[in-house]
């Protein structure tokens, strides 16, 4: 694997109709994706086989893991343990931008 230098503002994408979710980084055992939701927009509860943890970037909303509700701001890292449901709402009136670090990568693929 080559080492290279990224910058995480050029994957910053937002789309009309859903959330947008661009690869920051990726190997079998660790992937990163940015995630941006316009206001009003979410991501339904659901669970992967990967422990991540979300880091607030940009914006404010809620974030749900498990039957908990985090009220979440810029700056802010919440944690979700494998196999536990999720799920993100941008509760708030600018762009939610999230950076999602799960090991292992559940979406490597060949």
């Amino acid at each position: 694997m080559s080492t290279q230098l990224l910058n995480i503002n050029e994957t910053k994408n937002l789309a009309d109709d859903r959330p947008m979710a661009s690869t920051v980084f990726e190997t079998e055992q660790l992937g990163a994706k940015q995630i941006c939701f316009k206001p009003g927009q979410s991501l339904a509860p659901h669970h992967t086989e990967a422990t991540a943890f979300f880091l607030v970037r940009e914006g404010s909303g809620e974030i749900t893991i498990g039957d908990q509700k985090y009220d979440v701001k810029e700056g802010e890292v919440v944690p979700a343990p494998a196999l536990v449901d999720h799920g993100i709402t941008n509760t708030g009136t600018e762009p939610l931008v999230l950076l999602l670090v799960q090991t292992p990568n559940p979406f490597f693929c060949c």
